[in-house]
């Protein structure tokens, strides 16, 4: 659930809340505790709360006669085609070849001095019993 959501099954079916009781509320669901004061504030704004008092002594409740309107509800929007299409021959060219690391595996010193050492380590390690 988002902290809106928590915000109002809290707050449905009580008067006035203190702001603390809210926030303990919502911290002891998991959320961020610095998400409550946000949130509240925005809700108020838009008018689904009603607030009486002033810094930390400022209450909530639900209003009663709030509407939400069309823009302030935001509907899912599903993914756009063009990055799913996009995405899929990137991963089919990865696993068929990397052309970078081929380019630098070929001109690569240090790789080449790495290739020797590896075949000394192989070596030495098929002389110890």
């Amino acid at each position: 659930m988002t902290v809106k959501e928590l915000i109002r099954n809290y707050l449905s079916g009580k008067g006035f809340v203190l702001t603390g009781d809210i926030h303990n509320y919502i911290c002891s669901g998991g959320h961020s505790p610095f998400g409550t004061g946000p949130c509240l504030s925005r809700m108020r704004k838009s008018g689904e709360l009603l607030s009486q008092g002033g810094g930390h002594k400022t209450a909530y409740r639900l209003n009663p006669d709030f509407v939400p309107e069309k823009s302030t509800v935001r509907p899912s929007a599903p993914k756009p085609k063009i990055l799913q299409e996009w995405k899929e021959p990137m991963r089919q060219a990865e696993l068929e070849s990397n052309g970078v690391f081929e380019n630098c595996r070929s001109s690569s010193q240090v790789y080449a001095m790495d290739r020797l050492l590896r075949e000394v380590r192989n070596a030495a390690n098929l002389v110890r019993p």
